[in-house]
Protein backbone atom coordinates (compact mmCIF):
# COMPACT_ATOMS: atom_id res chain seq x y z
CA UNK A 1 0.00 0.00 0.00
CA UNK A 2 1.36 3.47 -0.97
CA UNK A 3 1.45 5.98 1.86
CA UNK A 4 1.81 8.80 -1.06
CA UNK A 5 -2.19 8.70 -1.00
CA UNK A 6 -2.43 9.65 2.62
CA UNK A 7 0.39 12.46 2.56
CA UNK A 8 -2.62 14.63 1.49
CA UNK A 9 -3.84 14.76 5.28
CA UNK A 10 -0.70 15.92 6.74
CA UNK A 11 -2.31 19.46 8.08
CA UNK A 12 -5.74 18.93 7.94
CA UNK A 13 -7.26 20.34 10.49
CA UNK A 14 -9.82 18.68 13.36
CA UNK A 15 -12.45 20.80 15.25
CA UNK A 16 -10.70 23.64 17.66
CA UNK A 17 -12.29 23.63 20.79
CA UNK A 18 -12.93 26.35 23.88
CA UNK A 19 -12.73 26.07 27.12
CA UNK A 20 -12.49 28.07 30.42
CA UNK A 21 -10.83 27.13 33.09
CA UNK A 22 -12.88 26.74 36.36
CA UNK A 23 -11.34 27.30 39.58
CA UNK A 24 -12.89 25.34 41.79
CA UNK A 25 -13.27 21.87 39.04
CA UNK A 26 -9.70 22.60 39.34
CA UNK A 27 -8.61 22.36 43.16
CA UNK A 28 -11.23 19.30 43.42
CA UNK A 29 -9.86 18.01 40.74
CA UNK A 30 -6.19 18.16 43.37
CA UNK A 31 -7.86 17.37 46.25
CA UNK A 32 -9.40 14.22 44.90
CA UNK A 33 -5.93 13.35 43.34
CA UNK A 34 -4.17 14.35 46.87
CA UNK A 35 -1.72 17.12 45.08
CA UNK A 36 -2.89 20.07 46.92
CA UNK A 37 0.38 22.14 46.78
CA UNK A 38 -0.29 25.12 47.48
CA UNK A 39 0.36 26.95 43.35
CA UNK A 40 -2.91 24.24 42.30
CA UNK A 41 -5.26 25.31 45.56
CA UNK A 42 -4.85 29.47 46.25
CA UNK A 43 -7.33 31.87 45.56
CA UNK A 44 -5.89 32.05 41.50
CA UNK A 45 -4.65 28.91 40.67
CA UNK A 46 -2.54 27.53 38.29
CA UNK A 47 -3.20 23.73 36.48
CA UNK A 48 -1.10 20.83 37.72
CA UNK A 49 0.08 19.01 34.68
CA UNK A 50 -2.57 16.38 35.60
CA UNK A 51 -5.31 18.69 34.98
CA UNK A 52 -4.18 19.74 31.68
CA UNK A 53 -3.86 16.19 30.92
CA UNK A 54 -7.65 16.29 31.96
CA UNK A 55 -8.27 19.21 29.62
CA UNK A 56 -7.00 17.79 26.84
CA UNK A 57 -9.00 14.70 26.47
CA UNK A 58 -11.93 16.86 25.47
CA UNK A 59 -10.07 18.29 22.77
CA UNK A 60 -8.85 14.40 21.88
CA UNK A 61 -12.57 13.88 20.57
CA UNK A 62 -12.42 15.29 17.88
CA UNK A 63 -11.39 12.17 15.92
CA UNK A 64 -9.72 11.43 12.54
CA UNK A 65 -12.36 8.87 11.91
CA UNK A 66 -14.35 12.23 10.86
CA UNK A 67 -11.85 12.97 7.97
CA UNK A 68 -13.49 13.11 4.66
CA UNK A 69 -11.79 10.64 2.51
CA UNK A 70 -9.81 8.82 4.78
CA UNK A 71 -11.51 6.03 5.29
CA UNK A 72 -10.07 4.45 8.20
CA UNK A 73 -11.84 1.32 10.04
CA UNK A 74 -11.99 1.98 13.98
CA UNK A 75 -12.38 -1.42 14.80
CA UNK A 76 -8.66 -1.90 13.92
CA UNK A 77 -7.29 1.60 15.59
CA UNK A 78 -5.09 1.24 18.49
CA UNK A 79 -3.70 3.93 20.35
CA UNK A 80 -0.20 4.07 20.21
CA UNK A 81 1.29 7.09 22.06
CA UNK A 82 1.52 10.85 23.56
CA UNK A 83 3.32 13.07 24.89
CA UNK A 84 2.93 16.53 26.02
CA UNK A 85 4.97 19.12 26.30
CA UNK A 86 4.67 22.13 28.62
CA UNK A 87 5.88 25.82 28.32
CA UNK A 88 3.49 28.28 30.30
CA UNK A 89 1.10 27.16 33.20
CA UNK A 90 -2.48 27.27 32.70
CA UNK A 91 -4.32 29.60 34.83
CA UNK A 92 -7.40 29.54 36.33
CA UNK A 93 -10.35 31.77 34.65
CA UNK A 94 -8.02 31.50 31.12
CA UNK A 95 -9.92 30.82 28.31
CA UNK A 96 -8.04 27.99 26.59
CA UNK A 97 -8.10 27.54 22.46
CA UNK A 98 -7.15 24.58 21.60
CA UNK A 99 -6.00 23.49 17.93
CA UNK A 100 -6.04 19.92 16.49
CA UNK A 101 -4.58 18.89 13.67
CA UNK A 102 -2.34 15.55 11.74
CA UNK A 103 0.90 16.65 11.88
CA UNK A 104 2.34 13.28 10.23
CA UNK A 105 0.56 9.77 8.41
CA UNK A 106 2.64 6.89 7.29
CA UNK A 107 3.20 3.42 6.84
CA UNK A 108 5.09 1.47 9.13
CA UNK A 109 4.92 -2.62 9.28
CA UNK A 110 1.62 -2.81 6.99
CA UNK A 111 0.19 -0.65 9.22
CA UNK A 112 -0.99 3.57 8.86
CA UNK A 113 0.66 5.53 11.86
CA UNK A 114 -1.11 9.27 12.64
CA UNK A 115 0.20 11.33 14.67
CA UNK A 116 -1.93 14.38 15.75
CA UNK A 117 -1.33 17.69 17.55
CA UNK A 118 -3.04 19.67 19.81
CA UNK A 119 -1.91 23.00 21.12
CA UNK A 120 -3.12 24.79 23.83
CA UNK A 121 -3.68 28.40 23.45
CA UNK A 122 -4.05 30.76 26.30
CA UNK A 123 -5.01 34.31 24.08
CA UNK A 124 -1.38 34.23 22.20
CA UNK A 125 0.70 32.43 23.73
CA UNK A 126 1.39 28.15 23.17
CA UNK A 127 1.08 26.72 26.79
CA UNK A 128 0.90 22.78 25.94
CA UNK A 129 1.45 21.43 23.17
CA UNK A 130 0.25 17.27 23.19
CA UNK A 131 1.13 14.72 20.14
CA UNK A 132 -0.78 11.89 20.25
CA UNK A 133 -0.16 8.46 17.81
CA UNK A 134 -3.03 5.90 16.52
CA UNK A 135 -2.01 2.81 14.34
CA UNK A 136 -4.55 1.11 12.52
CA UNK A 137 -3.65 -2.23 11.94
CA UNK A 138 -3.49 -4.00 8.42
CA UNK A 139 -7.22 -4.24 6.72
CA UNK A 140 -8.67 -1.15 8.26
CA UNK A 141 -7.30 1.67 6.00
Amino acid sequence: MSEERFKKFIGYKLKDGKWTLPSERMKQYQTAVGDTRPEYMSKNPISSPAFTCVLVLEARKQHVKDVPGLNIDYTKVLHATQAYEFFKPLKAGAEIVTKNYISDIYIKREKLWIETTIDCYDGDDLCVKVINKIVVRKGGF
